[in-house]
């Protein structure tokens, strides 16, 4: 599962990095420079992120659109990884679950070395993994924006009506991201019982 978790963030860190080559994210350091060279403060991050994708899109609208399929293709290999994550902490865990409730009934209580229940599987389900996931849904949702920042373009646009034009209209589609399955998700809630989310 660890394994699977440090191939996840690599693969991760790889799609950002494209997602900032393609001007869909900016580093921290590039936005204040920017906020600090406009004559105004800036109220809302996002809105002055979104106007200089947008910016970037008018200038060259055919390198933006196939930028951002490119995106789409590698937004996917990255949700069927989280999603083949997901499924085998999934299994593993009601694996756990159901060989952990076999051996309690069939030792009897004298016998037993531990205390019942036995909640060391639930170290399965990480706030590390967690975190991925929303990291994952997140990076998504802002591909989702700058297709629609494009196609915004696009309507005022002539380069960005050629391009859909010259290149197709249609969108690749986006892969769905599934998440915790129900056992993932009784133990997480059984964690936020506890004392919160256990692990890094």
């Amino acid at each position: 599962l660890r394994d699977q978790e440090a191939r996840l963030v690599a693969e991760l860190a790889q799609v950002q990095g494209r997602f900032l080559e393609a001007g869909l994210l900016m580093e921290e350091s590039q936005l204040s420079l920017l906020e600090r060279a406009l004559p105004t403060d800036v109220t809302d991050r996002v809105e002055l992120c979104r106007r200089v994708l947008e910016l970037r899109i008018r200038g060259d609208p055919a390198a933006a659109l196939r930028a951002q399929r490119a995106l789409a293709a590698d937004c996917n290999a990255l949700t069927v990884l989280a999603n083949e994550h997901t499924q085998y902490m999934e299994i593993n865990v009601a694996g756990f679950r159901k060989l952990l409730k076999r051996h309690e009934k069939q030792i009897p209580h004298r016998f037993r070395t531990r205390t019942s229940p036995c909640l060391d599987f639930h170290q399965l389900v990480t706030r590390r993994s967690r975190f991925l996931l929303g990291l994952i849904s997140r990076t998504r949702a802002i591909l989702l924006d700058a297709r629609q920042t494009f196609e915004q373009a696009a309507e005022v646009e002539v380069g960005c009506m050629a391009a859909l034009y010259e290149l197709g209209t249609d969108w690749p589609e986006l892969e769905e991201l599934k998440g915790f399955g129900p056992e993932c998700e009784m133990v997480h809630n059984i964690q936020m019982r506890l004392k919160g989310p256990v692990g890094g």
